[in-house]
């Protein structure tokens, strides 16, 4: 097996790669991690790529001795490169605004270096700890689309509930599938489905009002929790200082330059923050909660919730547009910002496009999310936590993307204006409305379909299992998969 492997730089996750590489028989296998926190010595035999060096472009074989690209693969790879050239995004706090050119070059670059990397290596396999969102990976996903490569790849929203997929497109339809199965075996659930230990706990935080269902990625820290931080940080540094790729980093001209705009850009950008932030407040109201609305909470971006699992829905305007020209008139839109986003993602000139719309409104970050789920009439999302929490409090939700629960009860998956036509008529009539019940039954549905586990030490900390089972969970449902796509173990690793 010829493999490419992307991540598993988290503790949690990283002994998964020994383990990996003990059982399987593999005769190539190319690594993009991060060299810094996860110790390659007790990885033999493998080729490294820094996910820093992938993430700008920057690669071992320079571009004379790489496989030409051709009209064919350009063509064929047109949407993938409208997704990525978005996903540049994410470099503008490194490098700056960065232009159409400057994006356009470095995507050529990733295309025609990785490209080279599978035809030459003969790559059988893709494994990436998430869905592919950092440009170069996606890049690598979309080629093993393209060229019938098999890719798996875990996805996480929810502490323990952990998925294993080959396709962000496709989620999961055994969802879909086992849901039925369940829904039709519980008499139109009028029989009440029991739930297991991690499944019943997602179920009381969501249904239960005193409790806090705020992600754990979304919650505030407390003085425990920056100490811990502080604890966790002082321990990467004195561990990469230990570490030659250290100083072959800081002393880079690319690293200087990096960190140069990084300390410098706070003075350049801050006048252009002030304003953004002042624009959004000042065209702040106070809902009323007693009036008919839909709810859209925005996306923080650039992130993999909306880049690549939105689609087209990447650009959220698209999505408030749509659904303002099918309300009616004394229906709103009330749109509230993300309270981690930054400038990087927005400008004035995206907000004074939302807010010329027709019904629409900004509501202030501070306000009440729950408030705001409680008394709408839907929630509208490309992939965002607030649609699936509308689901256990009655709320039908619009979603424009591809996500876990886009096969739940009350979910009106949108790709086109009959679509959203559709789902709106619907909504204002009452009809498919989520039912707490059929959610029960749902949860159910996924608690069979997910891993009992975590990828990530954020959701490790909420976990009701220890790090041992963790992997343990990780690596058989994994291993499982490998050997269903016709991989051999090797011959001494024990694995049936």
């Amino acid at each position: 097996m010829n493999i490419i492997i992307n991540g598993f730089n988290d503790p949690l996750i990283s002994p998964l790669l020994p383990k990996l590489l003990d059982t399987f028989s593999i005769h190539y296998c190319g690594i993009i991690s991060d060299p810094l926190k996860t110790d390659f010595s007790k990885i033999p035999e493998t080729e490294f790529h820094d996910f820093r060096d992938a993430t700008f472009a920057r690669y071992p074989i320079g571009k004379n001795h790489l496989i030409a690209l051709d009209e064919s693969l350009i063509k064929s790879m047109r949407e993938t490169e409208a997704l990525v050239l978005k996903m540049f995004d994410r470099l503008e706090p490194h490098l700056g605004r960065l232009s159409y050119e400057k994006r356009k070059r470095l995507y050529l670059h990733h295309l025609r270096y990785w490209n080279h990397v599978l035809v030459t290596k003969k790559i059988d396999l893709f494994l990436s700890s998430n869905i592919p969102h950092e440009i170069y990976d996606y890049v690598i996903y979309s080629l093993c689309k393209l060229k019938d490569i098999p890719v798996l790849m875990f996805h996480q929203s929810i502490p323990d509930f952990l998925f294993l997929l080959d396709s962000w497109e496709n989620f999961l339809p055994e969802i879909a599938e086992t849901y039925k199965k369940l829904y039709d075996a519980s008499g139109n659930y009028k029989k009440k489905i029991s739930l297991s230990e991690r499944a019943l706990k997602i179920w009381n935080v969501q249904t239960h009002s005193h409790s806090d269902p705020t992600p754990v990625y979304m919650k505030k820290k407390n003085l425990s929790g920056y100490l811990a931080l502080f604890i966790e940080k002082t321990h990467r540094v004195i561990t990469r200082v230990t570490k030659k790729q250290f100083f072959i980093h800081i002393f880079s001209a690319e690293s200087w330059k990096i960190q140069f705009f990084k300390w410098t850009r706070f003075f350049f950008y801050l006048p252009q923050k002030i304003r953004i932030r002042l624009f959004y407040n000042f065209h702040c109201i106070t809902p009323k909660l007693n009036e008919p609305f839909i709810y859209v909470p925005l996306h923080l971006q650039p992130e993999l919730t909306t880049s690549p699992l939105a689609g087209v829905f990447v650009d959220q305007e698209l999505i408030i547009e749509m659904i303002a020209a099918w309300i009616p008139d004394n229906v709103k839109i009330y749109v509230k910002e993300n309270p981690k986003q930054n400038i990087w993602g927005r400008s004035i000139s995206f907000y004074k496009g939302l807010i010329q719309t027709n019904n629409v409104h900004f509501i202030s970050k501070k306000f009440s999310s729950i408030r705001l789920i409680n008394q709408c009439l839907a929630v509208a999302t490309a992939t965002g936590t607030a649609g699936w929490e509308a689901l256990f409090r009655g709320k039908p939700v619009m979603m424009f993307g591809h996500f876990f629960y886009q096969y739940a009860p009350g979910v009106f998956v949108i790709h086109n204006n009959i679509d959203c036509k559709v789902s709106i008529k619907k909504i204002l009539s009452g009809e498919n409305k989520p039912d707490p019940e059929k959610m029960r039954i749902y949860l159910s549905a996924i608690d069979q379909i997910s891993i009992f586990g975590n990828h990530q030490e954020i959701y490790q900390a909420a976990s009701l299992i220890n790090k041992d089972e963790n992997l343990n969970n990780l690596s058989e449902k994994l291993f499982s998969r490998i050997r269903q796509l016709g991989f051999s173990p090797a011959p001494t690793s024990g694995f049936p």
